[in-house]
């Protein structure tokens, strides 16, 4: 099972990276649930860490344009075992995609009731805003 936490609204958790001919690097991400990709770096990172270039392939973002992405191989330890993924080189933050994700369940439970948005005008009722206890990651 994998631990990460809950900053704001945002759900984070720390995967170790194994850059080629270095030591291993805890790195901080964001999940992301509309990226299908497995990780994403700023570019900074990827240039420091000397991850091994794959392709420049074009990157369809939300708002549905296009921009040119470079694409970088690594080692990450997704559930205590290996895994070599694809990290593309853009953003300003790291972000996890469902690609990782993919074969396990997410869970995101709430500590209280309390916290659930009550607002009469929201389109989304029962949707919670507010605290959470931890994040955690059941490989299926």
């Amino acid at each position: 099972m994998i631990h990460g936490t809950v900053v704001g609204l945002q759900a984070r958790m720390s995967v170790i990276l194994r850059p080629p001919g270095r030591s291993d690097v805890e790195i901080e991400f964001v999940v992301d649930t509309g990226f299908e990709g497995f990780l994403t770096l700023p570019l900074a990172v990827v240039n420091e860490l000397q991850l091994p270039y794959v392709a420049r392939i074009d990157a369809n973002l939300a708002d549905d344009s296009s921009i040119a992405a470079f694409a970088y191989r690594v080692i990450v330890v997704w559930n205590g075992i290996e895994r070599e993924v694809i990290v593309l080189g853009i953003g300003r933050r790291p972000l996890i995609g469902t690609a990782l994700l993919e074969d396990c369940h997410l869970r995101i439970p709430r500590i209280s009731h309390k916290s659930r948005d009550r607002n009469p005008r929201n389109p989304y009722p029962g949707y919670v805003s507010g605290i959470f206890n931890g994040l955690f990651f059941d490989a299926v």
